[in-house]
């Protein structure tokens, strides 16, 4: 009877996972920080201005995605998908030129982020840190110190699903000769443009890919449910036949 149960709790280890197609996601994102917000060029939903604290004034449109947002596939056939979540983008009432300082002003940061499946299961996940804004001459420059790892879980039901968060412009999947996708990134070289009485500059932002992780069906812990048990069971009566 031993080799039978453990057979059981093999084979219930052994069933493959199974998780919730990766189209069916969907998210919103909300972007806040630490500082009060204030005035600058905000147009959109989800966007809120902050001035900086800095030697000169610098300031963040931090935004986020306030509406529901299907989270695609990367590619077709792909196993994960790809969503910009917000970012910040520095802005100044003034262009610096490269005879000015190097102006630098930052704060705490909280990014909320929603997701939901079709079958209206809803995770959350936050994620928070520190942000700098930079500009050098008549660049601008985000940089972030995340709490906590780059990449994080979340619950949809009975599927799991990674989070991996990154900051820039997102990676594209270029397709090569053989069929196999691969990662690339096109160059990106952003200027200040004029938006009414500020400078603006777009430096990217957050985004994540989300990505379906093997889970347990419960049919599957159930089966290895019963195994143990049985192989409790069978040890008891074993030693209540001897004693």
């Amino acid at each position: 009877m031993r080799p039978l149960l453990a057979a059981l709790i093999t084979a219930a280890c052994a069933v493959p996972a199974v998780a919730g197609p990766i189209d069916s996601i969907q998210y919103r994102t909300s972007l806040r920080t630490n500082l009060t917000p204030g005035s600058g060029p905000t147009h959109l939903p989800g966007e809120t201005a902050y001035t900086l604290p800095a030697v000169l004034p610098i300031g963040v449109v931090a935004s986020g995605v306030p509406d529901w947002t299907s989270a695609d596939p990367a590619y077709p056939a792909a196993g994960f998908s790809v969503a910009p979540l917000g970012g910040f983008t520095p802005f100044t009432p003034e262009r610096f030129t490269d005879t000015f300082p190097v102006i630098e002003g930052g704060g705490r940061f909280a990014l909320d982020v929603d997701l939901r499946d079709q079958q209206g299961q809803v995770g959350h996940v936050t994620v928070t840190g520190a942000f700098t804004s930079t500009w050098d001459g008549d660049r601008a420059f985000i940089g972030l110190a995340l709490d906590g790892p780059e990449v994080t879980s979340f619950w949809l039901g009975h599927n799991r699903y990674d989070m991996r968060l990154g900051y820039g412009w997102a990676p594209q999947y270029q397709q090569r000769e053989d069929g196999q996708r691969e990662e690339v990134w096109n160059a990106v070289d952003p200027i200040p443009v004029r938006d009414g009485p500020y400078w603006v500059e777009s430096v990217g932002g957050f985004y994540a890919s989300l990505t379906p992780t093997a889970t347990p069906e419960p049919g599957t812990l159930l089966l290895a449910g019963v195994g143990l048990g049985g192989l409790f069971v069978g040890r008891r009566l074993r030693r209540l036949h001897l004693g």
